[in-house]
């Protein structure tokens, strides 16, 4: 499960771990996208539990919507966990694919649904992205969730999603952007986390043309 602030990289992420041989869904946009990694059907389901608990299906905007949600999902864990329709999302997701051991979706509401998901997947392993807000990036455009974040989040907020309630005790690697840009180890740390053979891939400076990171990305 990959989770963080929207506009924080969580699609470079996403599209760092499908070149590395990650699975994202038969319902993900291309691989070469800069953005649209998202399991259609996985980015659905989360709609409509916020939907269901605080009559807001996107990434919770506010302290109080992020907080709220949190203690309707604890209320509600049993019944939401129970609404997830888990067979026909897995239809969706993987299509006609077959064969792939490691696998995954992408969606910043994932920082959200914590809770449900690692009830739904109780050997969940997360990755959450993380990346060094700065004042410089609040007129950069985006995804209208990201531009909306760069813009008008606060520190309280984004830390929310980059600590999401209920990880405890999970297996998470934290994959830090601007660490990537700069630092081929990190990428090699998560390979390592992954379980992943390094020495199948390309060199550093070719794997970061391979997936466009650009130094604006930082």
């Amino acid at each position: 499960m990959v989770c963080g602030a929207p506009g924080s990289g969580t699609s470079l992420a996403t599209k760092i771990l499908r070149y590395s041989g990650m699975f994202a869904g038969a319902d993900a946009g291309p691989i070469d996208a800069r953005k649209f990694h998202e399991s259609v059907v996985f980015r659905n389901t989360n709609n409509q539990i916020l939907e269901s608990t605080i009559g807001f299906p996107h990434a919770p905007k506010t302290i109080v919507q992020f907080s709220t949600h949190i203690k309707k999902l604890e209320d509600r864990i049993d019944e939401l966990v129970a609404g997830v329709d888990l067979k026909g999302l897995l239809q969706v997701y993987w299509a006609d694919h077959t064969g792939h051991q490691l696998w995954g979706w992408k969606d910043p509401r994932n920082s959200a649904n914590a809770l449900l998901w690692r009830k739904v997947f109780p050997k969940l392993r997360v990755v959450i992205v993380e990346k060094k807000w700065r004042w410089s990036e609040r007129r950069r455009k985006g995804s209208l969730a990201g531009t909306w974040y760069r813009a008008k989040s606060n520190k309280p907020l984004r830390e929310l999603y980059v600590n999401p309630p209920y990880i405890d005790g999970l297996n998470c690697f934290r994959f830090n952007v601007d660490q990537f840009m700069r630092d081929a180890e990190h990428l090699e740390d998560l390979w390592r986390w992954l379980e992943l053979d390094e020495g199948s891939f390309r060199d550093f400076k070719e794997f970061k043309l391979l997936v466009n990171a650009e130094d604006k990305d930082v």
